[in-house]
């Protein structure tokens, strides 16, 4: 059951779809309550981690009072979250593929590309740039999680000299950063379709993130921050500001 924990967590599920999904998979069909107990998801959200897991395709509703909900075969549900992201992966790879062209015609790896390893490099990396004389920083991340008090204050201070901070990630991530980050004056839009991972700063530097945040290039690029940048603008009018309904799941 472990593994299949880490499967689904890799594959950009939440902490609380994962306890539910699991708890059903290993004990059968259950009320939601009897399921809130045995999964120590909270009763304030189990219905709208269960209302997220319905439209995953990954549980089974039956009856009516009381209702009950049934796991989906996880081989099945393994097979259609494959498929998803190979998707995904095609999308990705449609809307970078110029990008990349761009970069083998014209940049010269070994003075405008580098590359860090880790999370904590990759992070370091990000948090020197927000403390340079910056312009404009875009961020297009699964997630916000890194973002630490500290963070915020370094972003606050970047507001404050007038630079301009637009940044688009997944339904899901912490609600409690987004709001601060909009609070400090920043331009947020959530988005149900897994945007890339990159930052980009000064219209320029792109900290492009691989894989699980194991390793990330740092491209010095204008052309291929254009392209990349036209994407994140695609994404950003279709995103959905912070407090709407999006943010109930």
């Amino acid at each position: 059951m472990k593994q299949l924990e880490e499967v689904l967590k890799g594959f950009g599920w939440e902490s609380y779809e994962v306890k539910a999904y699991c708890t059903l998979v290993k004990h059968g069909a259950s009320k939601i309550k009897d399921l809130s107990f045995r999964s120590k998801v909270p009763e304030g959200k189990i219905y709208s981690v269960m209302s997220q897991l319905e439209k995953r395709g990954a549980v089974i509703k039956s009856g009516k009072r009381p209702q009950k909900y049934d796991a989906q075969n996880p081989r099945y549900l393994l097979e259609q979250e494959q498929n998803q992201l190979r998707e995904k992966c095609g999308l990705a790879l449609a809307g970078v593929e110029q990008a990349w062209e761009l970069r083998n015609e014209k940049m010269e790896e070994t003075e405008k590309v580098w590359q860090i390893t880790g999370i904590s490099g990759i992070f370091s990396e990000i948090r020197k740039l927000l403390e340079t004389n910056c312009t404009s920083i875009i961020i297009s991340a699964h997630d916000l999680e890194w973002l630490t008090s500290k963070d915020i204050d370094r972003i606050k201070k970047c507001i404050s000299r007038g630079v301009a901070i637009n940044v688009v990630t997944l339904n899901g991530s912490n609600t409690s950063i987004i709001h601060q980050l909009v609070d400090a004056g920043i331009s947020v839009r959530i988005t149900n379709n897994q945007p890339m991972n990159f930052y980009i700063f000064n219209n320029k530097v792109i900290i492009w993130i691989c894989g699980n945040y194991e390793i990330a290039s740092i491209i010095a690029d204008e052309k291929m921050a254009a392209v990349l940048e036209k994407e994140f603008n695609n994404m950003f009018e279709k995103g959905l500001k912070p407090g709407s309904d999006i943010l109930a799941t």
